[in-house]
């Protein structure tokens, strides 16, 4: 039967164990999280994407997207929605009016 040193032991190292796995995956879900990509699928072939508008093209109001997940980009679609619902993440739209 094992005394009751052997039983501590093997719960110290149990605990010790599950401590340094949980620290490790919690680690590693961070550092991958920090390299995703934001732009997955706008002008990729492009090394650097800049879109400039004429202030004079703005009606009242003009919303441009800032979630990169736009069907119309540079223009706001709403997509930003389900990508905050699915990240967590809490990004709008850039809205510009015209003042008069």
């Amino acid at each position: 039967m094992p005394s009751f040193m052997d039983i501590a032991r093997d719960f110290f190292i149990f605990v010790v164990g599950t401590c340094t796995g949980f620290l490790i995956s919690k680690t590693t879900e961070l550092a991958f999280k920090k390299e995703q990509l934001v732009n997955l699928s706008i002008e990729k072939e492009s090394s650097k994407i800049v879109h400039s508008v004429d202030i004079e093209d703005i009606a009242d109001l003009k919303a441009y997207c800032r979630c990169w997940r736009s069907k119309s980009f540079p223009f706001c679609d709403g997509s930003h929605t389900d990508h905050n619902i699915n990240t967590g993440d809490n990004v709008g739209p850039l809205i510009v009016k015209r003042s008069l």
